[in-house]
Order: structure tokens, then C-alpha cells, then sequence
């Protein structure tokens, strides 16, 4: 998607340099600059809203920022003067302090008693700062947000929308929901008509390794042969109407039909599908009126978005539609956008050494594996200046990006393919090359295929929603791909990072057939999975909010799979409360770090035993 709104920029400072100043601080920005404590942060509702606080259209200011860019790109070009350099200076000195935050600044917590201490109020440039929340990205690299400390009440209001706070929550969680305003993102129109429905659940039974961590710390391992899976089978997807979809990519500067966008507003998170649920309701369900999760009755015909309860995580908080868009406009939250599904998928994808490490192969299956990706280096190293260009330059080089930056020799070598001769340009080349065979060895090797954004069965949630039975259009061990479809390819192989054994990886049949092709027309560069089998649960526990899958038919990476059973894990959850600050802070200290990076090294170790 494209950056319509500009970075804004903010301190991010490590707990130490406050305590060695007493929590008192004082930094200039060219200090920030050097000791990489200024640091860019996209748009998103938070911000905004800080703006609107302070008494600033976003709007206006985003057209002067853009005005100043060109202004200060146009003095660079000018004579050296003494003039010129004044009015540089101050366009600069304008636009950086348009573009800075100073109701918004991170800390990064180098130990909780920093943090204990940072709670309780500090002052960075002579503005008291204070706790505002944490996101859920930011907690695990041990980063909390604090805000001005006159703009702190009235922010918290905002972000909890007016919301019912006597419902009890698990803290980590609420305070995610919350965060998820600081999301970047672009506002976008508000749709016609919104349906709040209920997940969908289905179940089948299957045969699954189970890890039981209910009944003790140590988790219990077993083999279930006939084990019943419950799945929400469109865990965090919506759907929305061709007319929306194209009404959103008009607000995001895109011109094509997307087939999925990822959504924000207050307390909801989601992808929403491109699919025509109105021709479902006159041809298949045959009625018009529908039940939403409030037990109101609306016209499916009057509705141009669809939400889940997965989605819409605070639904129960509001007593209508029409209550939750009213407190939540209020309180400066929109319909926003963070992701829009690319128009085409790549043709070519690079393995890393998670994807490959557990597959069985002999020594001919690696060369083969390997062939494609190590000729590309020959072809490049022998000065083929067409190979040199999609290796420098990428498969994404079009007529519309072709006039764009960088101006570099990889431009000249497109004006003139014997720029390739040219030493400079070479040894660049080269030395990219060495850079590019350190990653081979790492297991960063071509393979046909590329990275897709996950959907559930939408027809599933059509059904459900109309009070039908649900089957789906797509069978157990079936994906729905038009990619694949268009390859004439039957079956391919599935993977999700991070990934840590081979039972995480994943072989689908792609079907192809009169019904789904009319379906999942729309839906033509995302991946979707059926609602009969553990899929998701092999994908280390995906959802459809986001998750991308990455898909390959190279024929030795599926010969190189094992057969093996999905891991099913039954995990306790949190005491729930009614939250207060206290609670927020704890659940933060207990939230600090990541473990996956650890026990992903700790998995390749153990492949690297075996």
C-alpha cells in the first residue's frame, strides 16, 4: 500500500540515560540524531488524535509538510548563497517541527526497576511525561509508551471510546485491544452499512499430537487418534462488498480491486474479504434479513461491510452498530487501513533455513534445489546485463517504476547495457554477488512461489450468518489459490514463520472447480484454507487477521516433506479483571521479552544434532 501520510518522527530513549539524569533530561535533536533516539513512526489513529488534541487539522498538515519536501528539495538545488541557506534553514527548521511528535515518546525499559521508577512521572526537555500504554509489538522488546501528562486524561478517554469499563478483561489483552489505535495506518471513508456477526466454529475429528499444558506446568504430550477439533474457521475476517473494496484502494491511491484489506478501528483488528454476499444471500440462502450479534434484523442488501466478533474485539461493550460507530467517531476513531493485498503475487520466493532444515534430502535433491539459484549467479557473473537487472533491480521494475529513484549505475545500465563492462559498476555488482552467496548458504535459495495473506472460508461465513448448515466450498487438505490455479499446479507445499519442527509445514491439493472459481472470484492473491482440518494449527496456530502463508510447488521441497501428525495445543488463559493502571503495569513487567527467537534457535539446534 502506498504512504500517503507522511512518518512523523519521536524520542526513544533507554531507561538508563534517564536514570544517569536524574529523570530529568534534556536532549537536542542533533543529540537525538547521533545517539539514534530519533526515530520515524508511521501515521496511525493515536497520532492523530494527539493532533486533533493540540488543535491541528492532520490534513492541513500533511499538506504542508509535503509542501515544505518540495520547497526544501527545490532550495537544494539553488546556488550556495547566504540567502538561500536562510530560507533552507528555516524550511527545515519548520518541517522538523511539524513532523515531530512531542506528545508521544518511547522508553525502553533496561530494567523493571526502571520501569517502576519511569511510572511514576519524568521529564524529558522540561515536559512531564507519563505512562500511556504499551503495544503489543513494543512490550516484548521491553518499549512503553509515555504521553504528556496534559494531554494523558483525555487521551485514555479517546482510546477506550466509551467503552463499558465494568467488564472484566485479562489486562495483557485489553491494553492490546487499546493499542491497537497506535497502528499505522490511513483513515478511509466510513462504509453505507455494518454487520456485526458472530465467528463461525466447525468441527471434525482428526489425528493430532496434543500438548496439554491445562493440568500442570510441564506440559503433557500424547497421541490422539480420534481427537475432535473445535476451529473458529474465520478467526479475525470479514467480508466487504466489490463496491467498498473499490471505494477503499480509491481512498488509498490504488487502482485496482483489492482482494482483501487489512482493517483498524476502536478495538478492531482484522482482514475484510472482497466478497459478494448479496448475490449469496438471493442465490443460495434466498433471504434478505439478517441477525446481528445484538439480535437486531438488518437488510443484507442495506450492508456493505461485514464484522466478526473476532474483529470487533469490544463488541459486547456497546449495545448496537449504531452506538459503537457513534462513541467511537466521537472519540476521533476511524475506519482505517495498514495493509492492502498487492494486485499480483511474486513468481519467485527465497527459502530460509527454517523452511528447508527438516526436509529429507539426498545430495542430487540439494544440487537440484539449489541449480536455479546458483545459475542466476553464473548467468550474472557473465555479464548477462537482463539477469543482473532482475537480480539488482527486482521483478517489481514496471514502466511506472522505472522513472523512480534510486538514480544509480543500475539506471545507467538500462540506458546502456555495456555499463555492465564498466569496472565500477561490476565490482559493485560482485561484491552484492558475495553478500547474496553468503545467504545461499544459509538456506536463502529461488524457489517458484511467493508469500500470500490467509483467508478463511468465506462461504462458511455466509452460511452461518443465514442460519444454514456449514459445509464450505472446500474439502479437508484443500486451498482455494488463484495463483496456483492459473500454474496449472495440483499441490504444493505451505509454510509460516517463525516455524520450529516439521510438523509445522503443510502439503494442500488446489482446487478447481465451477463453484469456487465463482465464489472467490474477487479473492484472486490470497490463499484460503478450509474449515475441516488442522491447517491452521500446523501453521503455528494462524489465524486470518493478517498471517501470511508462504506457498511453493518445487517438486523437490515436496518430495523432501514427511507425512506428519498436526500439533494441537490446549493452553490455560489469564484470571479475568476489571483493569487498572496497576494491573496494565504489571502485565507489561510480566510481558517484557520474547521468547521465539530463543526457542527457534534452540529447534535449529537440535535439527542441526539431527
Amino acid at each position: 500500500m502506498k504512504s500517503l501520510l507522511n512518518n512523523r518522527y519521536l524520542y526513544k530513549i533507554g531507561s538508563k540515560r534517564l536514570v544517569e539524569a536524574n529523570w530529568d533530561l534534556t536532549i537536542t535533536r542533533k543529540e537525538a540524531l547521533e545517539n539514534n533516539e530519533l526515530v520515524a513512526l508511521a501515521s496511525s489513529t493515536t497520532l492523530r488524535m494527539i493532533d486533533a488534541l493540540n488543535g491541528i487539522d492532520y490534513k492541513e498538515k500533511e499538506v504542508r509538510i509535503k509542501q515544505l519536501k518540495e520547497e526544501i528539495a527545490v532550495l537544494k538545488t539553488k546556488n550556495n548563497t547566504k540567502a538561500n541557506r536562510e530560507k533552507l534553514t528555516a524550511k527545515q527548521n519548520e518541517f522538523n517541527k511539524l513532523v515531530f511528535m512531542e506528545d508521544y515518546l518511547c522508553v525502553v525499559m533496561d530494567t523493571k526497576k526502571d520501569y517502576d521508577r519511569a511510572v511514576k512521572g519524568f521529564k524529558v526537555n522540561g515536559i512531564e511525561y507519563v505512562r500511556l500504554l504499551s503495544t503489543s509489538a513494543g512490550v516484548k522488546k521491553n518499549t512503553i509508551v509515555f504521553t504528556s501528562k496534559r494531554l494523558k486524561e483525555q487521551l485514555i478517554k479517546q482510546l477506550n471510546a466509551e467503552r463499558d469499563e465494568s467488564k472484566k478483561f485479562v489486562p495483557a489483552k485489553l491494553e492490546a485491544y487499546i493499542s491497537l489505535a497506535c497502528s499505522a495506518s490511513i483513515p478511509v471513508r466510513k462504509p453505507k452499512g455494518i454487520l456485526v456477526v458472530h465467528d463461525v466454529e466447525t468441527k471434525f475429528i482428526d489425528e493430532v499430537i496434543l500438548v496439554n499444558g491445562l493440568e500442570s506446568k510441564r506440559p503433557k504430550v500424547t497421541v490422539e487418534s480420534n481427537y475432535e477439533t473445535e476451529l473458529n474457521a474465520c478467526d479475525g475476517l470479514g467480508l466487504m462488498t466489490p463496491e467498498l473494496a473499490s471505494m477503499w484502494a480509491e481512498d488509498v491511491e490504488e487502482d485496482y480491486l483489492p482482494a482483501g484489506v487489512c482493517l483498524r478501528n476502536a478495538f478492531c483488528k482484522g482482514m475484510v474479504f472482497t466478497f459478494d454476499f448479496k448475490a449469496f444471500a438471493k442465490e443460495v440462502a434466498k433471504q434478505e434479513m439478517v441477525q446481528d450479534v445484538w439480535e437486531n434484523w438488518h437488510n443484507i442488501n442495506d450492508i456493505d461491510l461485514i464484522l466478526t466478533t473476532s474483529m470487533l474485539k469490544l463488541w459486547d461493550s456497546y449495545s448496537s452498530i449504531e452506538d459503537y460507530l457513534e462513541k467511537s467517531s466521537r472519540n476521533g476513531h476511524t475506519f482505517a487501513l495498514t495493509k492492502i493485498t498487492p494486485e499480483v503475487l511474486d513468481n519467485e520466493q527465497t527459502m530460509n533455513y527454517q523452511f528447508l532444515q527438516s526436509l529429507e534430502l539426498d545430495d542430487e535433491d540439494i544440487y537440484n534445489l539449489i541449480k536455479p539459484t546458483i545459475d542466476e549467479i553464473d548467468d550474472i557473473l557473465n555479464y548477462d546485463y537482463r539477469k543482473a537487472l532482475v537480480y539488482l533491480r527486482g521483478v517489481n521494475l514496471t514502466e511506472k517504476t522505472v522513472t523512480r529513484p534510486p538514480f544509480d549505475y543500475t539506471t545507467a545500465m538500462m540506458i546502456d547495457s555495456r555499463m555492465l563492462n564498466d569496472p565500477y559498476t561490476y565490482s559493485k555488482i560482485r561484491n552484492n554477488i558475495k553478500n547474496r552467496i553468503d545467504q545461499i548458504k544459509l538456506g536463502v535459495i529461488a524457489v517458484h512461489g511467493n508469500f500470500s495473506i490467509l483467508s478463511g472460508d468465506p462461504y462458511c461465513l455466509c452460511q452461518h450468518m443465514f442460519g444454514m448448515e456449514v459445509t464450505g466450498l472446500l474439502k479437508r487438505g484443500e486451498i482455494y489459490s488463484k495463483y496456483w490455479q492459473d500454474e496449472k499446479v495440483e499441490r504444493v507445499a505451505g509454510f509460516r514463520a517463525p516455524m520450529t519442527v516439521h510438523n509445522n509445514i503443510v502439503t494442500m491439493n488446489v482446487a478447481n472447480n465451477e463453484e469456487v472459481n465463482k465464489w472467490y472470484k474477487y479473492m484472486n492473491t490470497v490463499t484460503i484454507l478450509n474449515a475441516w482440518d488442522n491447517s491452521c494449527a500446523t501453521l503455528n496456530g494462524c489465524d486470518f487477521d493478517g498471517d501470511t502463508i508462504m506457498t511453493t510447488n518445487n517438486k523437490y521441497v515436496l518430495k523432501g516433506i514427511k507425512k506428519t501428525l498436526p500439533i494441537c495445543c490446549l493452553q490455560g488463559s489469564s484470571t479475568k479483571i476489571v483493569p487498572t493502571e496497576k494491573d496494565f503495569i504489571k502485565a507489561n513487567k510480566a510481558s517484557f521479552g520474547s521468547a521465539i527467537g530463543t526457542i527457534t534457535n534452540y529447534a535449529t539446534s537440535m535439527y542441526n544434532v539431527i
